[in-house]
Formats: structure tokens, sequence, C-alpha cells
């Protein structure tokens, strides 16, 4: 496409301005730059800041686990592979239901698959949207936050919400947010894009260790308290932007918010 090269060209001479800096929110925004060969190596990791719970999470001992689902019901979103797990983890001692609230265009497919899958229709349940304030009380109420999202989610901010409620996540490992907030082991776990029986696999582990279960949930609520709150990120933004024009390198190497991306 002659025009879209030209658009690539100019954004390239664009960038080689030496005052020129990008804000890249997740790893496959830096990338791209990358690819491209556009603005070198003034390119600063960035995100969706949303503001954390205070409350510090209260340690939960083992009980019937409740998982949650929040967002459009669109294609692109893999709601079915969380279904297709679901056939898995329903009859486990340690599973109370699963949530999945929202509306879209995939929403009847999903209703015959679960429907077909033969999953419990009393612990596996569809909800209509609720407000964001709903869904951040949803997500402190759940023990669980599942995101099977792939490439296409280049960030995912219902992750962020989910780890500033002290919510454990559980992430397909090609969304953005998996390359930079939710890391496994540490904060939340992963499993490979598209893949339910790994899920499923992650699901259990999870619901067999209150222990792990536990240390992830304090992990990634006080990563979003400590690092990636909007106040962090503001004033490490004036802290990059003071230290760029003293001709200094940016004092962040942390992985979080203008650490380099």
């Amino acid at each position: 496409n002659p025009r879209y090269a030209r658009g690539i060209k100019r954004f390239q001479k664009e960038s080689l301005a030496p005052n020129a800096h990008y804000l890249a929110i997740g790893q496959y925004a830096g990338d791209d730059l990358r690819r491209i060969h556009a603005f070198g190596d003034r390119i600063w990791r960035w995100g969706y800041f949303v503001e954390p719970n205070l409350s510090r999470p209260i340690e939960k001992a083992n009980q019937p686990l409740r998982l949650l689902w929040v967002g459009r019901l669109l294609r692109l979103k893999n709601v079915d592979v969380l279904l297709r797990a679901l056939r898995y983890v329903q009859e486990k001692d340690w599973f109370e239901d699963c949530r999945i609230v929202g509306e879209g265009p995939e929403e009847n497919r999903l209703r015959r698959l679960a429907r077909r899958l033969q999953l419990d229709s009393r612990r596996v349940t569809f909800h209509p949207p609720v407000s964001f304030l709903e869904v951040r009380r949803l997500m402190k109420d759940s023990d669980i936050y599942v995101m099977p999202s792939g490439r296409y989610e280049g960030w995912g901010a219902v992750v962020s919400e989910a780890m500033a409620e002290g919510c454990v996540v559980v992430s397909g490992n090609q969304a953005g947010t998996s390359m930079v907030i939710n890391k496994p082991g540490i904060t939340g776990l992963t499993f490979p894009c598209r893949d339910h029986r790994a899920l499923a696999s992650q699901l259990t582990y999870l619901g067999s260790d209150a222990v792990m279960r536990n240390r992830l949930r304090l992990n990634a609520w006080q990563q979003m308290t400590d690092i990636w709150s909007p106040r962090t990120a503001a004033e490490r933004l004036l802290t990059l932007i003071g230290e760029i024009q003293k001709g200094h390198r940016s004092p962040f190497d942390d992985d979080g918010p203008c650490s380099r991306a």
C-alpha cells in the first residue's frame, strides 16, 4: 500500500528528532517500533494504569473458588477456550463457579458451546454488562480472573484491575499484560494461547494450592500498588523527563513504567 508506506516513512523521519520519545503500551508496541527502526533507544515502557485498592488482600484459606471473566464477547477474546477448560474442572472439589460478564456478537455461540460441553448452568453463568464499580467489586469477590486472549489483546486492562483487587490472574501467554505485569509464578500464571487443557491444568494447580494463591495474590496487589499505580507512573514520567533533559539515562530498570521497553 503506497499510502501506508509513505505514512511509515514520515513517521520514521519524525522519530529521528533527538527530543522525540515514545511511551510504548505493552511489548508489541515497542517491538513494532524497533521493527521499523523508529525512535532508537528512546522507547519507554508504559501501560494502562488503574487505581489500586489500598486495602491489603486478606489471606484466603482452602475453599471453593470463584472464577471470573469480564469484557466484550468477541472472537479475539478466546472465551471459548475458557469454556472448554471448565469442562475439565467443573467437578473438582475446589471449584465453586465461573461468572462470564458481558455481551457481544459471540454470546449466542458461546452459550451454545456451553450447552454442548454440558457445563453446569448453575455453576457456569452468563451475565449482562455491569458498571465499572461493580466490575471491581466482582474482582474483589472472586479468587481467579481468567484472560484467555492472545496477541490481539495488546494490553488487557482487566488484568490490571483484577490484580489491583488482589485477584489471582491466569492469562494467555501472548496477551500484552502477560509480557509485562503478569509474571508467571510471581504475580500470576500463564498458559499457551488457545490451549484449553493447559488452562485447565493451571486452574487445577491453583485450586489445590492455597499457599501459592495467596502468594500470587499479594505479589500482584503489591506490584499494582507500588509500581503500576497512576501516581507512581506520573512520578516516574516526571523523573524520566528530568533525567533526559540532563542527558542522563533512565533510573528505572525494573520493567516498570519508564524503564526501557
